[in-house]
């Protein structure tokens, strides 16, 4: 048996953004800046590997207004004068979706693999949903394989 203390070990120890899943009518690119948008004031690690996703796509991150940092569940603000927020994951969210019954299994299995599942809402309509996890380090792939390979022997 062999354990691993996960933080920088397997993982680089930072979080990255691994997934959008968008509702009806909207993009990935709409979905992210949104979230962006929000979430450029926070300090939080999450957000901020937001913010340098959207950046990353050169999205437009527009200013906001009244940011909120929700404890324990995410941020509000106002943002081209609608009511934004971005929930962690919560029973709420899941059961109203982004949208489609396909994009609720993704997000479910998102969860399920332990990543972190934000909700992308305006004006109480789901918008979509970002997962975010902590990076895999190229090497730890390899590393593991050869574990396996060790223990078959």
């Amino acid at each position: 048996m062999v354990i691993f203390d996960e933080t920088e070990t397997l993982t680089r120890g930072s979080p990255a953004l691994s997934g959008i899943a968008t509702g009806p009518g909207t993009n990935e690119d709409e979905v992210l800046a949104d979230a962006a948008s929000v979430e450029a004031d926070s300090e939080h690690p999450i957000a901020k590997t937001i913010v340098t996703a959207a950046k990353k796509r050169s999205l437009k991150i527009e200013s906001a207004v009244g940011f909120e940092a929700l404890a324990g569940r995410g941020a509000k603000a106002v943002v081209s004068g609608k009511n934004h927020t971005c929930w962690w994951s919560s029973p709420a969210s899941r059961s109203q979706g982004p949208g489609t019954a396909r994009n609720r299994s993704v997000t479910r299995t998102w969860a399920t693999d332990g990543r972190t599942v934000l909700y992308v809402m305006v004006d109480k309509r789901v918008l979509g949903a970002l997962a975010v996890e902590d990076e895999i380090r190229p090497e730890s792939v390899e590393a593991v394989a050869l574990l396996h390979k060790l223990e078959s022997r």
